[in-house]
This record gives structure tokens, sequence and C-alpha cells, in this order.
């Protein structure tokens, strides 16, 4: 198990503090500006910590990755609870979330249609506020949501 902490995934304070279903469509734009301003940074971090770089190919680099977070998740570290049901830790949350934006970075590499938006309609989606990448026709991806489920 690795004695480095890994590095928090801590938003704005005042945004983090309002939650996001009550921010205000210029906070949830701020926290997208936020988070793609964040993401070459931290998905460097990231890849620091796995001790991985990217391969030429995106498959090889995300089963490269995949495999090795799949490594970290369950350690103390990352996660806590019985095995049936883990619950991560902050520095999971985090790990987690980085992967999610390794993924991202990797979709916008390889397709260059794609973007991040904010999500604003329906309310009721798990998304709703949150930096999603579009370009796919209709539908969206929220590859930091979808990294933590």
């Amino acid at each position: 198990m690795s004695t480095n902490r890994y590095m928090q995934f801590l938003p704005p304070e005042e945004l983090a503090k309002k939650g996001r279903m009550n921010w205000s469509a210029l906070e949830a734009e701020t926290y997208r500006q936020w988070l793609v301003a964040s993401v070459d940074m931290r998905v460097q971090q990231f890849l620091d910590y796995l001790g991985t770089t990217p391969m030429s190919a995106p498959e090889e680099s995300l089963d490269q990755v995949g495999a090795r977070v799949a490594e970290l998740l369950p350690q103390t570290q990352f996660s806590h609870g019985a095995p049936a049901k883990p619950e991560l830790t902050n520095e999971g949350f985090a790990m987690a979330s980085d992967t999610g934006l390794f993924v991202a970075q990797m979709l916008l590499k390889t397709c260059p249609k794609l973007c991040w938006s904010v999500l604003r309609e329906p309310k009721t989606d798990a998304s709703f506020n949150l930096p999603v990448l579009t370009g796919f026709g209709r539908l969206s991806l929220d590859p930091v949501g979808g990294a933590i489920a």
C-alpha cells in the first residue's frame, strides 16, 4: 500500500458550501471553468501517483490505468467497510474523480467534437448543474460522477 497521501478534490469553497442543486447558472459555469482548468494538472498528478505513463493507444492507457486503480481502491486509504459494500474515503472519491477526468481527457483527445458543458436540464438529473461532456447528440456524459458510481 502506498504511504503517500492522495491529493484531495477540493472545488471552490463558496460553491462546495452552497451545494450544486442551489447553484445559479453563473455558479455552475464557474465550477465548470474551475474543473476544466484543473484537468491537465490533476490527470498528470494522478498518472504520477499511479506510476503510469499514457500509452500511444488510448485503449492501452485505459486498460493500464484501470488495472492500477482497481488495485488501489480496495486499500484502506481509499475505501473502508465490508468488501461486499465498500465506501470510498475522501482520497477514494478524489481518485475516482481523477479516473473520470482521465477518461474525459482521453475522449476529448480522440473526439474533437466533444466539449465540456453544464447540464442545466432536467433538474432531476444526477448531473444537474455539473460539467458534462457533450457532442454525442442528445446524450451527455458525466465522467466524474460516472467514475465515482
